[in-house]
């Protein structure tokens, strides 16, 4: 007998139980305007607006992210650069006056000076650091593929522009490098041979 009490108090128990559940969720339904059409389509209505407003931040978001993105390369870009500073002016100095004393009738004793800056100043090696720079080394970008990265993220749009702009970065470090090996070679023709300027 003592089975039977057990086994009605736990079926009185569980239709207790599942009648509060039924409860509850008709309440919540009733809440929520389960019962009714029109409530329904306003609540839907304002979960669409959320939903839209959330894609509507994710864009903003994503664009404010890309812009930092862009903003940290491009920063990356200019230290890059910015540390070849002393190499190019010192090419782009040494150069000029290598043209200008072409240009010129220069006297031997500028010429000389000339040459003595061109050894003094590591022609060579201010060559080689350049390079690095543009190819990267030891797992690092370089230059040309930063500035690459940056002009390409853009739209097609722009992609002319961006285009001319990678290119003109090509042009302008191809005709650095050209510079200095001018410099190296005038160095090493007014010398001789036997005193050649290596590597």
């Amino acid at each position: 007998m003592g089975m039977v009490v057990k086994d009605l108090l736990k079926y009185a128990v569980s239709s207790q139980q599942e009648a509060i559940s039924n409860a509850g969720f008709g309440w919540l339904c009733t809440l929520i305007g389960g019962g009714d059409s029109d409530a329904l389509n306003k609540i839907s209505g304002q979960l669409r607006d959320i939903s839209n407003q959330i894609i509507i931040l994710n864009r903003k978001v994503d664009d404010a992210l890309s812009k930092i993105l862009e903003s940290v390369e491009r920063t990356d870009y200019d230290l890059k650069v910015s540390n070849l500073i002393q190499e190019i002016s010192t090419i782009e100095i040494l150069y000029n006056r290598l043209k200008f004393n072409a240009d010129s009738s220069a006297d031997q004793s500028d010429i000389d000076d000339l040459l003595e800056d061109i050894y003094s100043a590591g022609v060579p090696t201010l060559l080689m650091e350049i390079q690095y720079a543009l190819d990267g080394i030891a797992g690092t970008e370089g230059i040309i593929e930063d500035w690459g990265r940056l002009m390409t993220r853009h739209s097609f749009e722009a992609s002319y522009n961006n285009a001319q702009s990678i290119s003109d970065q090509f042009t302008y470090f191809a005709g650095l490098q050209l510079k200095a090996l001018t410099l190296i070679l005038e160095y090493a023709h007014a010398k001789g041979k036997s005193q050649g300027y290596t590597m």
